[in-house]
């Protein structure tokens, strides 16, 4: 169930899910901009016109199938394992976490460490196997240079857009923002930058500037 045939914004992400028909299993993606080419709910990231394609292949008689798949959706980089085996062969499985999240555990069945991204798994029944991931938080710091305040500190989210503002004191004029980070707008004393780390953000001021105009009246 791909958006084959409609337009998306370039940099957007659009869902994709591939459904195998009875006595098939999905085997993966093919095609750029993918988040995990072996999960068969996935994302795609607009990069201009893309073919997508989604593999299948025939359950062998007397297997059993294993299919992996992430929580939350899109919180792995990949996903290593799934696929059809014979009785009691034991699978390694294994799950890469995506920018922005920790693995947490495997649940679904009986593995052989449920807390490790990569353990094994005997196979003696068809298994849906969910890869648990945490959300990581990142700290924001905010601070300011002589001649004003800056708002916006915090804990947010990987990828999260953070308001921030700096206001000047009497006197004082904003002059930008500096930090290891991308600003929508480093110049402007209200705006946002997308947390992707711990990081130190500073507004800078200057003392303001102004002219003096004398006029004389009379002779002189």
């Amino acid at each position: 169930n791909a958006p084959a045939g409609n337009s998306h914004k370039f940099g957007s992400q659009v869902t994709l899910t591939a459904v195998a028909d009875s006595g098939y299993y999905f085997t993966g993606w093919t095609g750029a901009g993918i988040t995990d080419v072996n999960d068969s709910t996935t994302t795609l990231t607009i990069s201009g016109d893309q073919t997508i394609g989604a593999s299948f292949a025939q359950i062998p008689v007397g297997s059993f199938l294993v299919q992996l798949s992430s929580n939350p959706n899109n919180s792995a980089a990949s996903l290593v394992g799934a696929g059809a085996y014979p009785a009691n062969q034991v699978v390694q499985i294994s799950a890469v976490p995506a920018a922005g999240y920790t693995f947490q555990n495997w649940t679904g069945g009986t593995v052989a460490d449920e807390n490790s991204s990569s353990t094994s798994v005997a196979i003696t029944q068809d298994l849906n196997l969910t890869a648990n991931f945490l959300g990581m938080s990142y700290q924001l710091i905010a601070t300011s240079g002589t001649g004003g305040t800056a708002n916006g500190s915090g804990s947010f989210a990987y990828g999260a857009s953070a308001q921030i503002s700096a206001t000047p004191k009497t006197g004082y004029t904003f002059v930008k923002w500096d930090g290891n980070l991308t600003f929508a707008n480093q110049f402007s004393a209200t705006t946002s930058v997308n947390v992707r780390q711990d990081a130190n953000i500073t507004a800078s001021f200057a003392v303001s500037v102004h002219s003096v105009t004398l006029n004389s009246s009379g002779q002189g």
